[in-house]
């Protein structure tokens, strides 16, 4: 997916949202503002450098790089939820390859957005999930409220219901 949009809106990457339904799902696969998707918290407009998507043009042009399949249709939708700004013009291309089959095991590409503010004490869930899968990663924004460091509270990922996490980070700021 390539991508870029001319908004009266300075921070248009996290009021338009891009929704992605494979195969006349109602649910959408993937619901998140289009910043994050492409690697941006905040709705900055930066340029972001990495393997499955980037940003560059100080954030104008968009790439997204995932592959995602889809056995009979997808629908790919960019909402502007803003009740203040106008989005003035939407550029996208989209590469895609038809194939005669995919394996029966193929994987569906799943993107959400999560956010809580103010921030509650304790533990923070980033994804609760079941099922077969890859857990490719997260794009984590923060932004404080007050002088201070954020940072300290460690990443831990439970696997299939274990009561003592498998993986244990060493704290936010590595994360």
């Amino acid at each position: 997916i390539w991508m870029t949009v001319g908004s009266d809106d300075p921070f248009y990457g996290r009021s338009l949202v891009i929704r992605m339904y494979w195969d006349g799902n109602e649910k959408p696969s993937v619901e998140t503002p289009l910043g994050d998707f492409f690697g941006v918290g905040h709705g900055a407009l930066v340029s972001f450098e990495s393997n499955p998507v980037s940003t560059s043009s100080q954030g104008r042009a968009k790439n997204s790089f995932w592959k995602m399949p889809f056995r009979k249709n997808a629908r790919i939708t960019v909402t502007n939820e803003s009740e203040e700004f106008r989005t003035t013009s939407l550029y996208y291309y989209l590469d895609w390859e038809k194939h005669d089959t995919l394996p029966g095991s193929i994987l569906y590409f799943h993107a959400k957005y999560r956010q809580q503010f103010p921030a509650l004490p304790g533990d923070y869930t980033i994804l609760e999930t079941e099922g077969d899968g890859h857990y490719a990663g997260t794009i984590y924004s923060v932004q404080n409220v007050e002088l201070g460091w954020f940072g300290e509270g460690d990443d831990r990922f439970y696997i299939d219901g274990e009561e003592i996490p498998t993986l244990r980070g060493t704290g936010t700021e590595d994360y």
